[in-house]
């Protein structure tokens, strides 16, 4: 319970930074509502997958994934793992959410994120 509390709030914490970083704290809710959105969607098929070196599944995945963007530096998003043939001892699924923010600098662009990894 105590690491779910702590995640949340961090995801809270880089949204917030986001939203207010720069208006400050005056943003209106009017330039909220304006501001551009993106959205891509993907869907990979994979022959097997294979996660830092080593097989989870040997048989073909479909990896689909979608990503929306807003307010120029804000990103949140999921992506997935669903085998198609899942055997004895092999992980079913993997399920990914993110939010990221760029925050650019002087000279360097600061990217904050957290990652979310779920296997239902």
């Amino acid at each position: 319970m105590k690491n779910t509390i702590s995640k949340s709030f961090a995801s809270a914490v880089v949204l917030s930074a986001g939203l207010f970083s720069q208006n400050g704290m005056a943003a209106s809710m009017t330039s909220v509502l304006d501001a551009e959105v993106t959205a891509s969607a993907s869907v990979d098929v994979a022959s097997s997958y294979i996660f830092r070196g080593g097989t989870i599944n040997k048989n073909p995945s479909v990896q689909p994934g979608l990503e929306v963007g807003f307010l120029e530096n804000v990103t949140i998003g999921t992506w997935g793992a669903i085998p198609m043939d899942a055997e004895d001892g092999e992980l079913e699924q993997e399920i990914d959410v993110y939010a990221n923010v760029d925050l650019p600098l002087d000279i360097v662009t600061l990217s904050l994120g957290i990652t979310e990894y779920m296997y239902p």
